[in-house]
């Protein structure tokens, strides 16, 4: 395989790259790749596939194709690509969050046995499925902003379970909805943190009623509790909420 250079009037012919990242990248890349020179990073067409330590320095822009990685020593996903056309497979264990992942890709799979949090992933995706260990994630903020099809997550170390949404449920009454049915009540509190502050005031706007109705459920829920504090119930609908929130507690809503 051999890899491309990008050409400019004004640039060398040939990248800035020591010949042991030549050689990383062509061992390792399925298809072609070439540095861009306006990013100094390296974009790939075709597919990339390791187990590694590190990247030998280099930083990856835009993935056509797939990019995996697996690895048992790095606590970090920096230099991992900005975007990934295609599959985006992450296994790593030392990993806290996902800062440093791409900001969008198409298909993802991630699996992080000591992951505390969501901060730092994709922004948007098309499906994106992730596996974290129960006993180790404290929140799931950071989530997606954008699912165009699904988002599945999985819970192991204790009990293996699954939640998955579809993108017509990614909003505040399809979350809320969600969350409802799962049983575990640490589970469900980590489903609340999916919620933001942004999603709920688009809510009222759109539908001041039902965006009660789905407050109400989590209101009084501790993960909602960080969310609850970005946020006001408008002025001219707090009498109507505290009365949906009086049912709700004798049971009548």
């Amino acid at each position: 395989m051999k890899h491309l250079r990008s050409f400019s009037l004004f640039e060398s012919q040939n990248p800035p790259l020591t010949e042991d990242q030549i050689e990383f990248l062509d061992d390792n890349i399925t298809g072609s790749w070439k540095y861009n020179y306006s990013t100094g990073k390296i974009d790939i067409d075709g597919s990339f596939n390791i187990d590694w330590e590190s990247f030998m320095g280099l930083k990856f822009g835009e993935v056509d194709g797939s990019f995996s990685l697996r690895s048992d020593e790095i606590a970090s996903l920096d230099g991992c690509p900005q975007v990934v056309n295609g599959m985006f497979y992450c296994d790593v264990k030392l990993i806290s969050n996902l800062e440093g992942s791409p900001s969008y890709t198409d298909v993802s799979f991630f699996t992080c046995a000591n992951l505390k949090s969501l901060d730092g992933g994709p922004k948007e995706v098309g499906s994106m499925t992730i596996r974290v260990n129960l006993k180790e994630i404290q929140t799931l903020r950071g989530a997606p902003l954008i699912v165009e099809e699904k988002f599945k997550l999985t819970f192991f170390g204790i009990d293996q379970s699954s939640v998955v949404y579809s993108s017509s449920e990614w909003n505040l009454e399809g979350k809320v909805q969600v969350l409802l049915q799962d049983k575990n009540e640490k589970i469900k509190n980590l489903l609340c943190t999916l919620i933001t502050a942004e999603e709920v005031k688009n809510s009222f706007q759109k539908d001041p009623g039902k965006t009660l109705h789905s407050l109400v459920e989590v209101w009084d829920l501790p993960g909602f509790s960080e969310v609850k504090k970005e946020i006001k119930i408008p002025a001219n609908y707090e009498e109507e909420f505290q009365l949906m929130k009086g049912f709700d507690e004798l049971g009548l809503f």
